[in-house]
């Protein structure tokens, strides 16, 4: 009797292990999916300002041009911040939940790109990694909102 609890119990251990080096793994993944995407977008910014302008979100204000330069300036920092923030596990909640938000905008302004029938690159990845809006682009967002709310609902031990 007693061997099959310790056997048990070392199954669970096992378990819990692979299953907190999954989090681990996935956590520090999407770490590296922000800084890459982050400093891509430093090092060359015009794909994403050319997308901004081919959508027209707003092209209808006089000031329009000014804010797609704003978005392609503030973005690649804050999406280095995130990285940065994750990776060492400040505030993990918050920021969890601000990726979410932002990898949310994404899946949605990718939807809307593949609704206008664009073709271009979205500028995710600045000039590095082609990404042209379709419905590939749509399955990779929704990937990351998935891994996201995944990471979400495992915050409560931090990935112990």
């Amino acid at each position: 009797m007693r061997f099959k609890i310790e056997t048990a119990n070392y199954i669970q251990n096992w378990t819990n292990s692979i299953g907190n080096s999954l989090v681990k793994w996935v956590h520090y993944s999407v770490v590296a999916v922000l800084l890459f995407s982050g400093i891509a977008k430093i090092i060359d910014p015009l794909p994403l300002i050319k997308t901004l302008e081919a959508t027209k979100i707003f092209s209808y204000i006089s000031w329009g041009n000014e804010i797609n330069i704003f978005i392609a300036t503030t973005l690649p920092i804050f999406e280095i911040g995130l990285a940065f923030l994750l990776f060492l596990k400040i505030k993990l909640k918050v920021v969890l939940q601000l990726t979410l938000l932002l990898f949310t905008s994404f899946l949605l302004y990718s939807i809307y790109g593949y609704y206008l029938g664009l073709t271009n690159d979205c500028g995710c990845f600045g000039d590095i990694i082609k990404s042209e809006f379709g419905v590939g682009m749509i399955v990779r967002n929704l990937g990351f909102v998935l891994i996201l709310v995944f990471l979400n609902s495992g915050r409560k031990r931090d990935y112990a």
